[in-house]
Protein backbone atom coordinates (compact mmCIF):
# COMPACT_ATOMS: atom_id res chain seq x y z
CA UNK A 1 0.00 0.00 0.00
CA UNK A 2 1.31 3.24 -1.17
CA UNK A 3 1.94 6.52 1.22
CA UNK A 4 -0.72 8.40 -0.88
CA UNK A 5 -3.03 5.31 -0.37
CA UNK A 6 -2.64 5.08 3.73
CA UNK A 7 -3.02 8.91 4.16
CA UNK A 8 -6.43 8.43 2.42
CA UNK A 9 -7.80 6.13 4.44
CA UNK A 10 -6.49 7.33 7.84
CA UNK A 11 -7.98 10.57 6.57
CA UNK A 12 -11.26 8.90 5.82
CA UNK A 13 -11.85 7.51 8.82
CA UNK A 14 -10.93 10.72 10.33
CA UNK A 15 -13.92 11.85 8.46
CA UNK A 16 -16.34 8.83 8.98
CA UNK A 17 -16.10 9.07 13.01
CA UNK A 18 -17.63 12.52 12.87
CA UNK A 19 -20.34 11.57 9.99
CA UNK A 20 -22.53 8.60 10.92
CA UNK A 21 -25.46 8.92 8.43
CA UNK A 22 -25.51 6.68 5.67
CA UNK A 23 -24.73 7.49 2.07
CA UNK A 24 -27.20 5.91 -0.39
CA UNK A 25 -25.58 3.94 -3.07
CA UNK A 26 -25.79 5.29 -6.49
CA UNK A 27 -25.02 4.55 -10.10
CA UNK A 28 -24.62 2.02 -12.32
CA UNK A 29 -21.17 0.78 -14.11
CA UNK A 30 -20.54 0.19 -17.82
CA UNK A 31 -17.01 -1.04 -17.67
CA UNK A 32 -14.36 -2.04 -15.21
CA UNK A 33 -10.86 -2.64 -16.40
CA UNK A 34 -7.98 -3.98 -13.70
CA UNK A 35 -5.06 -1.50 -13.90
CA UNK A 36 -2.82 -3.63 -13.50
CA UNK A 37 -3.01 -6.45 -16.10
CA UNK A 38 -3.55 -3.16 -18.44
CA UNK A 39 -0.40 -1.72 -17.21
CA UNK A 40 1.28 -5.12 -17.42
CA UNK A 41 2.61 -3.87 -13.29
CA UNK A 42 2.25 -6.11 -10.66
CA UNK A 43 2.08 -2.86 -8.74
CA UNK A 44 -0.27 0.45 -10.00
CA UNK A 45 -0.22 3.49 -7.95
CA UNK A 46 -3.20 5.26 -9.89
CA UNK A 47 -3.24 9.06 -8.45
CA UNK A 48 -5.49 10.75 -11.64
CA UNK A 49 -7.40 10.02 -14.52
CA UNK A 50 -8.07 13.16 -17.01
CA UNK A 51 -9.63 13.26 -20.88
CA UNK A 52 -7.94 15.21 -23.39
CA UNK A 53 -10.47 17.92 -24.46
CA UNK A 54 -9.48 18.30 -27.53
CA UNK A 55 -8.83 14.61 -28.55
CA UNK A 56 -11.08 13.06 -25.95
CA UNK A 57 -8.31 10.66 -24.90
CA UNK A 58 -8.10 9.07 -21.57
CA UNK A 59 -4.97 9.68 -19.60
CA UNK A 60 -4.22 7.88 -16.43
CA UNK A 61 -1.16 8.91 -14.26
CA UNK A 62 0.70 6.65 -11.84
CA UNK A 63 3.02 8.64 -9.41
CA UNK A 64 5.69 5.64 -10.08
CA UNK A 65 5.36 4.28 -13.52
CA UNK A 66 4.31 7.53 -15.13
CA UNK A 67 1.31 8.63 -17.76
CA UNK A 68 -0.60 5.87 -19.86
CA UNK A 69 -3.09 6.47 -22.28
CA UNK A 70 -6.21 4.20 -21.85
CA UNK A 71 -7.71 2.53 -25.00
CA UNK A 72 -10.77 0.51 -24.23
CA UNK A 73 -8.93 -2.33 -21.93
CA UNK A 74 -5.60 -1.65 -23.07
CA UNK A 75 -3.01 0.77 -21.70
CA UNK A 76 -0.08 2.86 -23.47
CA UNK A 77 3.04 4.35 -21.07
CA UNK A 78 3.06 7.62 -23.26
CA UNK A 79 5.55 8.84 -20.39
CA UNK A 80 7.50 7.15 -17.92
CA UNK A 81 7.88 9.03 -14.78
CA UNK A 82 11.70 8.27 -15.13
CA UNK A 83 11.19 9.88 -18.26
CA UNK A 84 9.05 13.47 -17.27
CA UNK A 85 11.90 16.29 -17.42
CA UNK A 86 13.60 18.37 -15.00
CA UNK A 87 11.81 20.27 -12.87
CA UNK A 88 12.23 23.94 -12.82
CA UNK A 89 10.80 23.97 -9.06
CA UNK A 90 11.94 21.15 -6.83
CA UNK A 91 8.85 18.41 -6.09
CA UNK A 92 8.21 18.11 -2.66
CA UNK A 93 6.09 14.70 -2.63
CA UNK A 94 5.18 12.44 -5.67
CA UNK A 95 2.60 13.36 -8.24
CA UNK A 96 -1.25 13.07 -6.30
CA UNK A 97 -3.44 13.70 -9.66
CA UNK A 98 -3.66 15.57 -13.49
CA UNK A 99 -5.52 17.14 -15.26
CA UNK A 100 -5.21 17.25 -19.36
CA UNK A 101 -4.73 20.69 -20.95
CA UNK A 102 -5.04 19.50 -24.63
CA UNK A 103 -2.25 19.72 -26.97
CA UNK A 104 -0.18 17.51 -24.73
CA UNK A 105 0.08 19.67 -21.97
CA UNK A 106 -1.31 18.46 -18.55
CA UNK A 107 -1.38 20.06 -15.13
CA UNK A 108 0.10 17.90 -12.22
CA UNK A 109 -0.13 18.70 -8.91
CA UNK A 110 2.38 17.73 -6.29
CA UNK A 111 2.44 18.93 -2.52
CA UNK A 112 2.34 22.44 -2.13
CA UNK A 113 2.53 23.22 -5.69
CA UNK A 114 1.02 22.51 -9.57
CA UNK A 115 3.18 21.83 -12.49
CA UNK A 116 2.47 22.24 -16.17
CA UNK A 117 3.94 19.08 -18.12
CA UNK A 118 4.42 20.00 -21.92
CA UNK A 119 5.24 16.60 -23.43
CA UNK A 120 5.54 18.53 -26.64
CA UNK A 121 8.60 21.08 -25.53
CA UNK A 122 9.76 18.50 -23.09
CA UNK A 123 9.24 20.85 -19.82
CA UNK A 124 8.01 20.73 -16.66
CA UNK A 125 7.38 24.54 -14.73
CA UNK A 126 6.12 25.37 -11.77
CA UNK A 127 2.44 26.46 -13.05
CA UNK A 128 0.89 27.90 -9.87
CA UNK A 129 1.60 27.49 -5.98
CA UNK A 130 -1.51 26.19 -3.91
CA UNK A 131 0.15 27.72 -0.12
CA UNK A 132 -1.38 30.97 -0.82
CA UNK A 133 0.56 34.53 1.08
CA UNK A 134 -2.18 34.18 4.00
CA UNK A 135 -1.09 30.88 5.41
CA UNK A 136 1.11 30.65 8.40
CA UNK A 137 5.41 29.93 7.76
CA UNK A 138 4.91 26.31 9.61
CA UNK A 139 1.87 25.45 7.60
CA UNK A 140 1.60 23.78 4.60
CA UNK A 141 -0.88 22.48 1.58
CA UNK A 142 -1.71 19.58 0.71
CA UNK A 143 -4.44 17.77 -2.37
CA UNK A 144 -5.11 15.05 -4.00
CA UNK A 145 -7.50 16.26 -6.79
CA UNK A 146 -7.23 18.58 -9.87
CA UNK A 147 -10.07 19.58 -12.41
CA UNK A 148 -9.81 21.66 -15.50
CA UNK A 149 -12.28 23.67 -17.33
CA UNK A 150 -11.39 23.97 -20.61
CA UNK A 151 -14.21 26.71 -21.29
CA UNK A 152 -12.59 29.09 -18.86
CA UNK A 153 -9.06 27.78 -18.65
CA UNK A 154 -9.17 27.46 -14.62
CA UNK A 155 -8.52 24.86 -12.64
CA UNK A 156 -9.95 23.59 -8.99
CA UNK A 157 -8.56 21.96 -6.39
CA UNK A 158 -9.80 21.15 -2.79
CA UNK A 159 -6.85 21.25 -0.18
CA UNK A 160 -5.85 20.58 3.59
CA UNK A 161 -3.79 23.25 5.41
CA UNK A 162 -1.48 21.05 7.83
CA UNK A 163 0.61 21.97 10.29
CA UNK A 164 2.67 19.60 12.34
CA UNK A 165 1.25 16.90 10.31
CA UNK A 166 -2.54 17.77 11.68
CA UNK A 167 -5.22 19.15 9.52
CA UNK A 168 -6.24 22.68 10.35
CA UNK A 169 -8.42 24.17 7.96
CA UNK A 170 -9.34 23.32 3.73
CA UNK A 171 -9.92 25.25 1.35
CA UNK A 172 -11.33 25.05 -2.26
CA UNK A 173 -9.38 27.10 -4.76
CA UNK A 174 -9.26 27.91 -8.00
CA UNK A 175 -5.87 28.88 -10.59
CA UNK A 176 -5.41 30.86 -13.77
CA UNK A 177 -4.96 27.74 -16.43
CA UNK A 178 -2.58 29.87 -18.19
CA UNK A 179 -0.12 30.54 -15.49
CA UNK A 180 -1.14 33.67 -13.48
CA UNK A 181 -1.45 31.94 -10.00
CA UNK A 182 -4.73 31.78 -7.58
CA UNK A 183 -7.81 33.49 -8.69
CA UNK A 184 -9.64 32.51 -5.35
CA UNK A 185 -10.20 30.42 -2.45
CA UNK A 186 -12.87 29.18 -0.39
CA UNK A 187 -13.26 28.21 3.32
CA UNK A 188 -14.87 25.26 4.25
CA UNK A 189 -16.50 24.62 7.44
CA UNK A 190 -15.72 20.46 8.08
CA UNK A 191 -11.74 20.11 7.51
CA UNK A 192 -11.46 16.63 7.62
CA UNK A 193 -12.95 15.41 4.54
CA UNK A 194 -9.88 15.05 2.04
CA UNK A 195 -10.82 14.17 -1.58
CA UNK A 196 -9.12 11.65 -3.89
CA UNK A 197 -10.47 12.82 -7.06
CA UNK A 198 -12.61 16.13 -8.66
CA UNK A 199 -14.67 16.83 -11.33
CA UNK A 200 -16.49 19.27 -12.62
CA UNK A 201 -20.18 18.30 -12.94
CA UNK A 202 -22.42 19.92 -16.04
CA UNK A 203 -24.04 22.64 -13.53
CA UNK A 204 -20.10 23.26 -13.54
CA UNK A 205 -20.26 22.65 -9.88
CA UNK A 206 -17.33 20.44 -8.35
CA UNK A 207 -17.95 16.71 -7.79
CA UNK A 208 -15.44 15.35 -5.12
CA UNK A 209 -14.80 11.68 -4.04
CA UNK A 210 -13.08 10.82 -1.07
CA UNK A 211 -13.14 7.19 0.01
CA UNK A 212 -16.27 5.34 -1.80
CA UNK A 213 -18.22 8.80 -1.35
CA UNK A 214 -19.24 11.40 -4.04
CA UNK A 215 -19.55 14.89 -2.67
CA UNK A 216 -21.19 18.25 -4.18
CA UNK A 217 -19.55 21.37 -3.82
CA UNK A 218 -20.72 24.64 -5.19
CA UNK A 219 -18.21 27.61 -5.63
CA UNK A 220 -19.05 29.61 -2.43
CA UNK A 221 -20.32 27.59 -0.39
CA UNK A 222 -18.58 26.77 2.88
CA UNK A 223 -19.81 22.60 3.00
CA UNK A 224 -20.67 19.72 0.85
CA UNK A 225 -23.49 17.65 -0.14
CA UNK A 226 -23.06 13.90 -0.05
CA UNK A 227 -24.53 12.86 -3.66
CA UNK A 228 -23.80 9.07 -2.84
CA UNK A 229 -21.99 6.30 -2.97
CA UNK A 230 -20.01 3.90 -4.71
CA UNK A 231 -19.28 1.52 -2.22
CA UNK A 232 -21.38 -1.30 -4.04
CA UNK A 233 -19.82 -1.47 -7.27
CA UNK A 234 -16.41 -2.26 -5.33
CA UNK A 235 -14.90 1.38 -4.81
CA UNK A 236 -13.52 2.15 -1.70
CA UNK A 237 -10.44 4.81 -2.35
CA UNK A 238 -11.30 7.01 -4.96
CA UNK A 239 -7.94 8.44 -6.28
CA UNK A 240 -9.19 9.65 -9.80
CA UNK A 241 -12.77 11.00 -11.51
CA UNK A 242 -13.36 13.01 -14.04
CA UNK A 243 -16.94 13.28 -16.31
CA UNK A 244 -16.75 11.26 -18.90
CA UNK A 245 -17.60 13.31 -22.35
CA UNK A 246 -20.52 10.87 -22.80
CA UNK A 247 -23.46 12.52 -20.46
CA UNK A 248 -24.04 11.11 -17.05
CA UNK A 249 -20.74 9.28 -17.61
CA UNK A 250 -18.03 9.61 -14.76
CA UNK A 251 -14.38 8.08 -14.86
CA UNK A 252 -13.67 6.47 -11.27
CA UNK A 253 -9.87 5.29 -10.82
CA UNK A 254 -10.23 2.85 -7.51
CA UNK A 255 -6.78 3.11 -5.75
CA UNK A 256 -7.63 0.61 -3.23
CA UNK A 257 -8.41 -2.42 -6.16
CA UNK A 258 -6.32 -0.92 -8.81
CA UNK A 259 -9.59 -0.79 -11.02
CA UNK A 260 -10.50 1.66 -13.67
CA UNK A 261 -14.82 2.76 -14.00
CA UNK A 262 -16.85 4.12 -16.55
CA UNK A 263 -20.08 4.43 -13.93
CA UNK A 264 -22.94 5.80 -15.61
CA UNK A 265 -25.11 8.90 -12.58
CA UNK A 266 -28.21 9.91 -13.71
Amino acid sequence: MNARISLLIALGAAALAGCNEPVEPIGSVDQAIDLREAFGLEDVNAVGVTIDPNTEDTYILDSVAGLYRLDGADAELVLALADFPEPDVPLRSEFTDVASMGNGRFAVLARGDGYLLDTNAGTLQQWFCYEPGWMEEQQEQLSLNLAYDPLTDTLYSHAQTLQDGEVVSAQVGTFDGGGAGDLSWFFLDDASIESGGAALDEDGALLLGSGSTLYRYALGETSFDAVGSLAEHGVTEITGLIRSTTDGHYLVVDGASDRFFDVTIE
